[in-house]
């Protein structure tokens, strides 16, 4: 089974340590280790740490490593998600490579058209299927997509952590966005309607509220978001019902409002703390981020000196109880 001329102790010492050895290398070829000069000692590096607290094979967290950088987008952050060695064993059935073409021309996003056998291809299509709620043709589709998500959450955290490692916000807050898509299942730019239950992208439509001034025909204004929704039906039922009650059954509108008013009501306080202009002392500001748009007056600024460290502080309180 394992190969060995024979079963006596030096053989099998000889095979054990050719083992441990090659297996060293290989972490050490994935940044998931160190081995000392003397080639005894043994120091664990990032890398390894986040791949094994993670339960994700070296192989990824190199992947990871060589292929995302500093402002890595939402479609590129996709892709090398895809190509985590995690996926490699997701089944690709026979003339399958025909069925991920057509699911492909659905798709936002281009993927490798000459690699449509391919299991990281077809994690890929069956992600961004996932996110645009496309039907699925077949049961083994909706199969493989439960495997592709149950292991997502965890192959994310693990590039937030790698990138967050590195320092790079811009991806870090990507990937952040990203496990959130996961969470709620459709893409960043969608409207955050589609979040409540049993709510289509046709639905948002009928979404609009009587307004005084409104430019539209009816006097009604559409609501784009989900804390424009909550404003506007502030804990009312009848309210909610009105916009749906000719589009969805009563017992979805129902589970759709109480998801609605159990949803948190966020309130954000930011403030800057250190050596600011007109004071001899570090101190802390707070910064006004409730600015409605156009140029912003000089009293909104904050004045700071140059090559001065500052620290950002930002703070959360839910505002409405949990139910």
């Amino acid at each position: 089974f394992y190969n060995l001329d024979s079963t006596d102790h030096d053989t099998i010492n000889k095979y054990l340590s050719t083992l441990v050895s090659k297996a060293l290398m290989e972490l050490e070829h994935s940044y998931c280790l160190e081995i000392g000069e003397d080639n005894r000692s043994i120091n664990p590096l990032t890398l390894g740490r986040i791949s094994s607290y993670y339960y994700l094979k070296h192989n990824t967290v190199r992947l990871f490593s060589d292929l995302m950088k500093s402002e890595c987008t939402i479609p590129e952050l996709i892709d090398v998600m895809s190509h985590a060695a995690e996926y490699a064993e997701l089944p690709v059935r026979h003339n399958e490579d025909q069925i991920n073409s057509d699911l492909a021309s659905q798709l936002p996003l281009e993927v490798n058209q000459s690699a449509l056998d391919s299991a990281h291809t077809k994690t890929n299509i069956l992600l961004q299927a996932y996110f645009c709620r496309l039907p699925l043709p077949s049961s083994d589709y909706h199969t493989d997509t439960k495997s592709v998500l149950d292991q997502a959450i965890r192959i994310l955290q693990a590039m937030l952590d790698v990138s967050a490692d590195q320092g790079w916000l811009v991806t870090s807050l990507n990937v952040i966005v990203l496990i959130q898509m996961v969470v709620q299942g459709q893409w960043w730019y969608d409207s955050s309607l589609l979040q409540l239950p049993h709510v289509q992208p046709y639905h948002t439509y009928f979404f609009r509220i009587q307004e005084k001034g409104s430019r539209n025909k009816d006097g009604s204004r559409t609501i784009e978001a989900l804390p424009e929704l909550m404003a506007s039906c502030d804990g009312k039922f009848d309210v909610f019902s009105a916009m749906l009650d000719s589009e969805m059954s009563p017992q979805n509108i129902d589970q759709a409002f109480r998801v609605l008013t159990q949803m948190p009501q966020i309130e954000v306080d930011i403030q800057v703390r250190g050596w600011l202009k007109g004071f001899s002392q570090s101190i802390s500001r707070p910064v006004n981020i409730r600015h409605r748009g156009g140029l912003r007056s000089d009293a909104d600024w904050l004045p700071v000196h140059a090559d001065q460290e500052y620290v950002l502080s930002i703070s959360f309180r839910r505002l409405n109880k949990a139910k």
